[in-house]
């Protein structure tokens, strides 16, 4: 059974903790609120938080073993200057970069697109229609996202790379699964013009004949789709795009006192 650990701390006049509770070392999860009284009450839990139930790539790779570099949005919301950013992050591991997918919505119960997602990867896995799949995420012995590979040098998707976007949606269409969110910014067409690769699973479904086809006929439009200026705000620095295109790596991120400083690269991490 958890065993649950309470505990009374006085707040100091600032609202701060004054020192915190005296939690067990192999505590899991920890509540903390304060009652009107100015009481703080701690409660922990050597629960067992669940994660992700597929784990069918045989590579598990401990978070503590990434260094996240800062937050990415392949579909970039542009709105008073900010953006709303999804649950995708660009992680350093000795020698690459790579793309790690985790979802920041809850702890203890982790969504259902991200658990979709990992199911779909599963499914195109070889077929070259997403990013490669290098492994699942694993913090404290569970599974709470997945590690795909970097895609470098690509550009959004537009009316002009209708062939090859149909291309890339057809082999998913030829197992069954609907995407479900053919945006324009979830086509990752490569700047050598080689293929599209496809992202966002999120949404994805099987889907019946006549929906796989309502989907490839809405392509087009999707591609269509007005592109204005956009934003992305990474750590806080703002990086303006110009249209028609989306930034992959920086420039420069931000450092915790507001100055630039210089991305690292995957050779320099210690």
């Amino acid at each position: 059974m958890p065993i649950a650990i309470c505990y009374k701390a006085i707040l100091s006049t600032n609202g701060r903790i004054s020192h915190r509770p005296p939690l067990e070392d192999r505590w899991a999860e920890a509540r903390i609120s304060r009652t009107l009284g100015g009481i703080l009450i701690a409660r922990a839990e050597r629960a067992t938080i669940p994660g992700l139930e597929n784990t069918w790539h045989p590579n598990m790779i401990n978070c503590l073993d990434i260094r996240i570099w800062q937050s990415f949005s392949e579909r970039v919301n542009a709105h008073k200057g900010k953006i709303i950013a999804n649950n995708n992050y660009i992680g350093l591991l000795p020698g690459s970069t790579v793309m790690v997918k985790k979802d920041p919505r809850s702890v203890r119960y982790p969504g259902e697109g991200i658990e979709t997602e990992n199911n779909i990867y599963q499914r195109i896995q070889g077929h070259g229609i997403g990013p490669d799949f290098l492994g699942h995420l694993v913090e404290a012995e569970r599974m709470t996202g997945f590690i795909l590979s970097f895609v470098e040098d690509f550009h959004p998707a537009g009316p002009e790379d209708l062939e090859i976007c149909q291309q890339t949606l057809s082999k998913l269409h030829a197992l069954g699964i609907r995407h479900g969110n053919i945006s324009r910014y979830n086509f990752l067409v490569h700047n050598n013009g080689t293929k599209a690769t496809l992202i966002d699973f999120a949404r994805s479904v099987r889907g019946l004949a006549p929906e796989l086809e309502a989907e490839m006929n809405a392509l087009p439009e999707e591609l269509e789709e007005a592109d204005p200026k956009r934003v992305i705000n990474m750590n806080g620095s703002l990086y303006p795009i110009n249209q028609g295109e989306l930034l992959t790596r920086p420039a420069f991120s931000t450092s915790l006192d507001g100055r630039p400083r210089p991305c690292p690269e995957p050779d320099t991490i210690p």
